[in-house]
């Protein structure tokens, strides 16, 4: 894993994680070591994402699926601090605004991809960033998560 990681200085990964905050460049890194990414759809203002570090990912099976079998890669759906480069800069018709910050950048791909603006939303994913399985929302009970967790490395596996 990359000593440092684009926005690093800025957002901050939960606790026992070593998340990508960039799309490109945690999908980039997932493709040199053959693993699956885990698009984590999350907000600094999200109740439930927080819940979900704090009382599901801290499970052992969860943070070991997470941090061995993944390439974790949050992307912030609410960041209004970190502004995107031009070339990145677009008009988002679902939005009906210029993705011109990260989190509006996040938010666009997440409704526009897989059709969702609710956080958290998991995507486990192949290197084309399509679903292995169905995107998933909180899951609060570890076992459960963790199945699902299994079912994307069982589909990427195929």
């Amino acid at each position: 894993f990359p000593a440092k990681v684009k926005y690093s200085e800025s957002l901050k990964p939960p606790v026992g994680f070593h998340p990508f905050f960039d799309l490109d460049e945690g999908l980039e890194y997932a493709k040199k070591v053959g693993k699956p990414v885990m698009l984590d759809f999350t907000g600094h203002t999200c109740v439930n994402c927080r819940r979900m570090e704090d009382l599901v990912w801290v499970d052992k099976e969860v943070a070991r699926l997470i941090n061995e079998e993944y390439v974790l890669i949050q992307l912030y759906a609410d960041d209004r601090n970190i502004k995107m480069p031009a070339e990145k800069v677009h008009y988002s018709d679902i939005l009906k605004r210029k993705t011109d910050d990260l989190g509006y950048w996040n938010l666009d791909f997440q409704a526009t991809k897989y059709g969702s603006n609710a956080q958290p939303l998991y995507v486990l994913a192949g290197h084309d960033l399509n679903p292995l399985v169905p995107a998933q929302g909180a899951i609060f009970d570890a076992k459960e998560y963790a199945t699902y967790l299994k079912s994307g490395l069982a589909a990427f596996k195929k």
